[in-house]
Formats: structure tokens, C-alpha cells, sequence
């Protein structure tokens, strides 16, 4: 839950934006949502400064024009979609070097909260995340897609101060999407990857239906690497879709919406992120028919396993601080008797 206190900033009233009105010392400013210089300190121009102050991040300004849409309530975007910025030109939010294999990521931040859209929109902007509509909550934030575990990693570091996220109200969805025009006619990304998911949730049952059931047979596990348990917005069901604990109707956004993830801390958030990346890639093999429904559906399972017990790729200890290890531990010896590795 986001408290008003958390997020309420003296600079706060998105309709006037109480803005600046004049620039800050030490030179020119860039809008940490486009990139693109911002040079109006006053009125209601979307070119306007809007100042972001949070107490775990370094201040930053940002384009009124950038950081909401169709009024304090945000606007409502594809997740990996082009952005618009103040001046109506399309740019495209990714963040981080692109990797081969070319998965874009990125998470959906909805939470129950004491504040204004206006102060919510702003928050989010401290973070460069997008504010939009949700049906289910009324405003939730989109994260700029991320291409890298690295980048990914940078951004999550922010939210460590937030004690608020790790509420059992705070989802903290996964978006994935991944290159994807060979699956369509036209060689279209976007009727790609709504094909492919297609092509997934036809085999749902042998793709995930293993997964599922590992997923509940561990409380200690789910809790350790996707934050939570099966919850009511994210249920467990083979009928995947909105509700379910991973959703592949999606074809008004075109991703992979795994719902169960849940944000306690950097280092747990980013082995769950580590861990669906490897789920990705097996499917894009089996999109490929580089090996059938039932050995990807193997593979996505012994993935788990691995990283529900501390064997993940991204929980080796070259790779983690052995504080973040240590609070894992235990749990990890206990899971190991209920989810082996070989099954």
C-alpha cells in the first residue's frame, strides 16, 4: 500500500503542477521520461517543468507532458508500446544495452493507496515510470521496458526504501515480449508475438500445467522467489487469463503477463525477473520447434526448482551480496525437500 505520506511532495498539484518557475543551478536539465531538454519553468504549456523529489532518488525533472496524459489520471498504453512526449513524437522507453536474444521486460506496479492520481502520477515520475489507467486499481505505473539483468537491476536498487511496495496489496506484474515477426504474414511485431501467445496458451496445459502445481505445493518456495502465494488477482487456475497467476490473453498489449510476482526486496524481485527470462527463452524454443510441448514444460519446471532452492543462474554468489543470501537460506534447505531438482 502506498501511504500518502510516502508519496506526497511539496511540489504537488498535478492539474497547476505548482511547478518551478525557475531553473535549477548548474546548467541545463533533461527529462529524465524522454531525454529531451526542458527549458519552461511555468504555466500550462505540456512542455512546463514538473520537479520530482524522492527520498531515495536523485531529484529529477521531468515534461508535464511526458509523465501523464487525458488528465491526472494518466494515460493508457501498450506495455512495451512506443511512448509519446510533450511534443506528440513517438520514442520508445527502453533502458539498457540490447541483449541477442532481444526479450524486452518490464513491470506493472498496481497498489491500493491513501493518495491523489495527481500525487501518484508524480511518484511515479520520480522513478521515470509511466502512470496510466487500470480498471482494477485506477492508476498503475509502467515501467520502461529493460533489455538487460543489469539495467534491471539499477532500477530496482530505487525501490529498496520503498517499505510500502512490499504490502500485500502491490502487485508487481512481468511483461515479456521478444522478437517476433517470423510468427506473423506480414512480418509484423505486433500480430507476431499476439500469434505466438496464441501459440502458447493452445498448449497451456502441457506448457505450464507442471509448473502450476509446483507452484502450490511449496508456500515457502512461491513466497521465496515470487514474493507471495497464489493471491485472488492472481489465482491458481489453468484458465489463463486476467485473474490468473500468469495471463495469455493478451492480445490488446501483446506480451506474456506473469501475474504472481510480488516486489519484497531488489535481490528477490530480480531472481523472479532472472528466472522467467529462462522460462522466455525455452518457450521461443519451442515457438521455434526446436523441441516439443512436453520437454519445454520439463524444462520450466526443473528452472523453478533451481531457483526455489538458491540454484538459479542470477543467485550465485558471485553475483549477489551474502546478506541477501543468508535471509534466504533456510527456506531454501526446507524447499529442497518438497521440490527436487530430478523429479
Amino acid at each position: 500500500m502506498l501511504n500518502k505520506k510516502t508519496i506526497e511532495i511539496s511540489t504537488m498539484n498535478l492539474r497547476g503542477y505548482d511547478v518551478p518557475t525557475m531553473a535549477p543551478k548548474g546548467g541545463p536539465v533533461r527529462c529524465k521520461m524522454c531525454g529531451k531538454p526542458v527549458t519552461v519553468w511555468g504555466g500550462n504549456s505540456p512542455a512546463r517543468a514538473v520537479h520530482t523529489v524522492l527520498p531515495n532518488q536523485p531529484s529529477a525533472y521531468v515534461h508535464a507532458g511526458c509523465c501523464w496524459w487525458d488528465g491526472v489520471e494518466g494515460r493508457q498504453r501498450g506495455y512495451h508500446a512506443p511512448e509519446v512526449d510533450f511534443e506528440g513524437e513517438e520514442f520508445h522507453p527502453v533502458r539498457g544495452k540490447a541483449a541477442k536474444d532481444g526479450i524486452l521486460f518490464s513491470f506493472e506496479l498496481e497498489a491500493w493507496n491513501q493518495a491523489t492520481a495527481a500525487q501518484m502520477v508524480k511518484w511515479g515520475a520520480g522513478y521515470g515510470m509511466i502512470a496510466t489507467r487500470d480498471g482494477t486499481v485506477g492508476t498503475e505505473w509502467h515501467m520502461p521496458s529493460r533489455v538487460s539483468l543489469a539495467g534491471f537491476k539499477e532500477f530496482l536498487q530505487g525501490f529498496s526504501a520503498e517499505n510500502d511496495l512490499s504490502d500485500v496489496h502491490c502487485g508487481a506484474h512481468i511483461h515479456v515480449s521478444f522478437p517476433a515477426e517470423r510468427f506473423s504474414r506480414d512480418d509484423s511485431q505486433y500480430y507476431g508475438m499476439q500469434n505466438a501467445v496464441g501459440t502458447l496458451a493452445a498448449c497451456k496445459n502441457t506448457l505450464f500445467d507442471g509448473l502450476r502445481r509446483d507452484i502450490a505445493a511449496s508456500d515457502k518456495a512461491a513466497e521465496a522467489i515470487w514474493g507471495r502465494q497464489m493471491a485472488g488477482y492472481a489465482r491458481d487456475t489453468m484458465w489463463l487469463e486476467h485473474g490468473a497467476w500468469l495471463n495469455l490473453d493478451t492480445r490488446d498489449y501483446q506480451t506474456i503477463e506473469w501475474r504472481l510476482p510480488h516486489f519484497v526486496n531488489a535481490a528477490q524481485y530480480l531472481w523472479c525477473v532472472a528466472m522467467v527470462k529462462e522460462f522466455t527463452l525455452e518457450l521461443m524454443k519451442f515457438l521455434d520447434d526446436e523441441q516439443d510441448a512436453e520437454k519445454t514444460g520439463k524444462k520450466l519446471r526443473k528452472i523453478y526448482r533451481k531457483y526455489a532452492q538458491g540454484k538459479g543462474n542470477a543467485q550465485r554468489p558471485e553475483r549477489n551480496d551474502d546478506k541477501d543470501l543468508r535471509a534466504y537460506r533456510e527456506t531454501w534447505e526446507q524447499v529442497a525437500e518438497v521440490l527436487p531438482i530430478k523429479f
